[in-house]
């Protein structure tokens, strides 16, 4: 008895994968939200110091922003990982990525900079979510033969973010104020969660 051939790819687990069609679509997709992801991380440095005048703090502490990103990036990611593993890393994802934009806004609406720490907390576990989801979805999209070349393109999002983070940083400073350059991230990470829905099915 002759068998058909699907175009749903099978994962280990016996759950589907996505289809080879669209790949291209669903890695530049890949490449922009690690961008951005990466973006925001790097892009806090030239704010600093708007953001310790407006709240009467040191620059030291004021710093402490990055760090507490940081830090729960780091944390959060084994767990956002095995969460993304079983209960789905597309709904993973998305949901990072609403997180995500809802803890940029409030970065930018916080009213006193002890909210702002909790934002910026909420804003790496939040990244911890999305960054490991999407590895894992380009890697079982991209054939076989090409797995290595498209991780390192997805990837490499997150990388240009090291070189044009800061400088974005100091651009948008010049023309907008910390508050809107963080309430633009929460924006476009909520275009991103759109865009993710539609480049990964279920």
């Amino acid at each position: 008895m002759s068998t058909s051939t699907s175009p749903v790819q099978r994962s280990s687990t016996g759950g589907e994968t996505c289809p080879p069609s669209g790949g291209r679509t669903s890695l530049a997709v890949a490449f922009v939200t690690l961008l951005i992801i990466g973006t925001d991380l790097f892009v806090i440095s030239p704010l600093l110091p708007d953001i310790s005048r407006e709240y009467g703090v040191s620059a030291a502490t004021a710093g402490n922003s990055v760090t507490v990103f940081s830090l729960a990036y780091m944390a959060g990611a084994p767990l956002a990982g095995s969460l993304a593993d079983r209960l789905g890393r597309r709904a993973v994802l998305i949901t990072g990525l609403v997180v995500f934009g809802f803890a940029n806004a409030l970065t930018g609406l916080s009213p006193d900079f002890a909210v702002l720490l909790a934002a910026r907390v909420l804003a790496g576990l939040a990244a911890s979510a999305v960054t490991p989801s999407v590895q894992a979805l380009v890697g079982q999209t991209a054939p076989a033969e090409g797995r290595g070349s498209w991780m390192a393109v997805a990837t490499a999002g997150f990388l240009v973010s090291l070189a044009t983070g800061a400088p974005t940083g100091t651009a948008v400073a010049s023309l907008f104020s910390w508050r809107e350059t963080f309430v633009g991230l929460g924006v476009l990470a909520a275009l991103l969660g759109a865009l993710n829905g539609f480049a990964w099915p279920k």
